[in-house]
């Protein structure tokens, strides 16, 4: 018996040593593509994306929470998504996107750092590289208290959607922060939320404040969901 478990064990030790190696080939690979990229921005920001790659990295075989599910589900309870452009913004893998597809939205694609699907696109939230107004929806689950510079992903939203468009978030609030890693904004309440898009709201299609592990057991932190609907006021059209 001793033998036999000695004998199942010793493959599963070896794929694992394997798959541990290629984890970490991958991740050297990856990180000397993210240099390269941005080998000419600021130290502190480089460190920045470097930080948030490797996080991101580490949780790319995660599967779709059920916090996920449900703000999936709520856009397309607010929006038509049949035939409507999408994109998800930090969505790791392709989960979100085939979640929406299951829903039966239109041409869905994913943002992240890195890729291994060609459904997803390696771009910093920062710099989309998407042409304006590219996208019916812009869906974003716990991405925008990663940013380091929240205006300027917000700017990149409001460029990327469509007028009359959606942009979709959901953040964690009231939450300890740690400024030398990954949580680094804290948006406190819807109301504050909303005021970082300005006069680009023409609606707010559903909100609300959810309280720590109201819709998912494994999320220790209260978290506000919205659906907006936008309209591209004067001024942003011109920083755009």
């Amino acid at each position: 018996m001793i033998r036999k478990i000695l004998g199942n064990l010793a493959p599963n030790m070896l794929k694992g040593q394997i798959r541990l190696f290629k984890q970490n080939r991958y991740f050297l690979r990856k990180s000397e593509e993210l240099n390269e990229r941005v080998c000419s921005l600021d130290v502190d920001y480089r460190a920045y994306l470097e930080l948030q790659l490797r996080r991101t990295l580490n949780k790319r075989n995660r599967k779709l929470p059920v916090r996920g599910e449900y703000l999936i589900k709520k856009t397309a309870d607010n929006v038509d998504i049949r035939n409507l452009q999408i994109v998800c913004i930090g969505c790791r893998n392709v989960e979100e996107l085939m979640h929406f597809k299951k829903l039966g939205a239109g041409s869905v694609v994913g943002v992240d750092l890195y890729t291994e699907h060609p459904c997803i696109h390696v771009m910093d939230m920062h710099s989309l590289t998407f042409d304006d107004s590219s996208f019916d929806v812009v869906y974003a689950s716990h991405t925008l208290e990663h940013a380091l510079d929240p205006e300027k992903v917000i700017s990149e939203f409001l460029r990327v959607v469509k007028t009359g468009g959606v942009i979709v978030i959901e953040v964690p609030v009231n939450y300890p922060l740690n400024p030398g890693g990954a949580d680094l904004v804290d948006y406190e309440s819807l109301d504050r939320l909303h005021s970082h898009f300005g006069d680009n709201i023409d609606n707010v299609l559903w909100s609300e404040f959810s309280p720590s592990k109201q819709i998912d057991s494994g999320l220790g932190t209260d978290v506000v969901r919205t659906i907006l609907k936008i309209k591209k006021s004067a001024h942003n059209l011109a920083f755009c």
